[in-house]
């Protein structure tokens, strides 16, 4: 206590707390407040009884972010590959054959990629690719 302060309650008061409530995240109160007895909800908080349902759903989440993320890989490299083949076969008549090209050649590789990793790369990627690339030729051909 200091001689020359005046005599007054005093207040600490932080960034992180007021008087010796802290306060380092937000919260919600665990039960609604009201002045009227009658409204006011006394029941503690429920908690989260089943975490697991919670770290799957989060999971699911980061599944679909990943998978819209890849999907966009995948419409990026059937643009770049379909500006290719209209660079090489430059006939405004030929963009919907090319765009289909495109397209398909984009989605065998696709496959390619997935089965190489469901086989944990037992063979070289470019095995997938031409074995991805074989079953649509003989695909078509029996079309």
């Amino acid at each position: 206590m200091h001689a020359d302060a005046q005599f007054c309650a005093q207040v600490l008061v932080r960034d992180d707390c007021f008087g010796r409530v802290h306060m380092d995240r937000f919260h919600e109160p665990a039960r609604r407040i009201s002045a009227d007895s009658k409204k006011r909800d006394v029941r503690s908080a429920k908690a989260i009884s089943d975490l697991g349902k919670v770290r799957r759903i989060a999971s699911i989440a980061a599944e679909i972010d990943a998978a819209s993320s890849n999907q966009t890989k995948y419409l990026q490299m059937e643009q770049a590959t379909f500006e290719v083949l209209c660079e090489i076969w430059p006939q405004a008549e030929r963009r919907r054959a090319l765009r289909v090209v495109a397209m398909v050649s984009v989605g065998a590789l696709r496959l390619a990629i997935d089965r190489w990793a469901e086989e944990q790369g037992q063979k070289f990627l470019s095995d997938y690719v031409r074995e991805a690339f074989a079953d649509l030729k003989a695909e078509l051909a029996n079309a």
